[in-house]
C-alpha cells in the first residue's frame, strides 16, 4: 500500500468577530502642521474616504482656511461627526462656493467657526444636522436648507447680501439664539416648509424687503414666539 503523506492546513476561524474599517475618536486641525490635518477641507476629506466607525471630534485651531468643508454620501449610522474650534481659538473658512457643503450627510455638527463664502452652509438632502455660534457672511445666503429636515441652528449670526435664512422643502428646522438679516432679499424665506421652530431670535430687514416670507407652508411655524424685527443698520 503507497504510504499518505498528510498536509495539515491551519485554518483560522473567527466567530462573533466585526471587522470594521473608518476613523472615529478625537482629531486636531493645525494649520502648522502639527496636528492630524492641516486643513478642516482635509480633515472632511479623509472622513468621507474611511468612512465613520465611531463618534468623531475635530478641534480645530486658529486660523483662516481657505477650501470648504464638502462631504456627500457620508453615512454615520448612530454616531456623530463635530467640527468645533478648540478651546480659545478663532477659525474662520472662506471659500468663493460653500463654506460647509453636505449632500446626503446626517448627523453632521459644526461649533463656533465662522464662514465667509457665498453660501455659509448648505444642507442638500441633508438631515439631523447642527449648526452653533457661527457668524455667516460674505455671501448671498447667510445658510440655505434644501430639502433636509430637522436640523438646528442655535446662537448663529447669519447676514447675507441677499438672504439671511433659506428654507426650501425642508421640516423641523430650529433657529434658537440667532441674528437672521437679508440684503436684497428676505431675512427668512421659507418655500413649501412646516413644523419648523423659530424662538428668541432677532431678524432685520433692509428697507426694501420682507423681515419673513413663507410661500405654501401651511404647518409654518410650529412655534414662533420671543422674536424681535427691525429695519435698519
Amino acid at each position: 500500500m503507497p504510504q499518505r503523506t498528510w498536509l495539515w492546513v491551519p485554518i483560522l476561524l473567527l466567530v462573533g468577530v466585526s471587522l470594521t474599517f473608518g476613523m472615529k475618536g478625537l482629531y486636531t486641525v493645525k494649520p502648522d502642521g502639527t496636528g492630524d490635518f492641516t486643513s478642516v477641507s482635509a480633515a472632511a476629506e479623509a472622513i468621507e474616504a474611511d468612512g465613520v466607525d465611531s463618534t468623531i471630534v475635530v478641534d480645530v485651531y486658529t486660523g483662516v482656511y481657505n477650501g470648504g468643508i464638502e462631504v456627500d454620501y457620508c453615512t454615520t449610522g448612530v454616531y456623530t461627526v463635530t467640527f468645533q474650534e478648540a478651546t480659545g481659538e478663532e477659525v474662520t473658512i472662506t471659500d468663493p462656493n460653500y463654506a460647509v457643503y453636505l449632500f446626503r450627510t446626517n448627523n453632521w455638527r459644526f461649533i463656533g467657526m465662522n464662514t465667509q463664502a457665498y453660501y455659509g452652509h448648505y444642507f442638500y438632502y441633508s438631515d439631523s444636522n447642527y449648526v452653533e455660534d457661527a457668524v455667516c457672511t460674505g455671501g448671498y445666503y447667510g445658510s440655505r436648507n434644501y430639502y433636509s429636515n430637522g436640523n438646528e441652528f442655535v446662537g448663529c449670526d447669519f447676514r447675507g447680501s441677499g438672504y439671511g435664512f433659506y428654507n426650501y422643502r425642508s421640516s423641523g428646522t430650529k433657529l434658537t439664539n440667532c441674528f437672521i438679516s437679508g440684503g436684497s432679499s428676505y431675512a427668512l424665506y421659507d418655500y413649501y416648509c412646516n413644523a419648523n421652530i423659530y424662538q428668541n431670535n432677532i431678524w432685520r430687514a433692509s428697507t426694501y424687503a420682507w423681515y419673513f416670507y413663507a410661500y405654501y407652508s401651511p404647518y409654518l411655524p410650529a412655534v414662533s414666539n420671543y422674536n424681535c424685527f427691525y429695519t435698519g443698520n
